[in-house]
């Protein structure tokens, strides 16, 4: 019974850890970004914060990784 609750913290704590770690922020002000590339997995989350006074556009051109999330307002997060 020991082994078994031991077992099922460690699946536990392993998963929450999994969950921590799949979510990355970026910040976007003076017309940078807060990175200048990231790696991300299938089902990881990326957020967009727009830090600055004015709205930026949030897309991507590279072949195979199209996307345009459109205009963020300035203080929006998007996904």
């Amino acid at each position: 019974m020991r082994q078994l609750v031991l077992i099922t913290f460690i699946i536990l704590t392993g998963l929450s850890v999994g969950a921590l770690a799949a979510s990355l922020t970026i910040h976007q002000q003076g017309r940078k970004f807060s990175s200048d590339s990231v790696t991300i997995k299938a089902g990881e989350k990326l957020t967009f914060v727009n830090d600055d006074t004015v709205p930026h556009n949030i897309y991507s051109a590279s072949s195979g990784n199209e996307f345009n999330l459109g205009s963020q307002a300035p203080g929006r997060r998007r996904r």
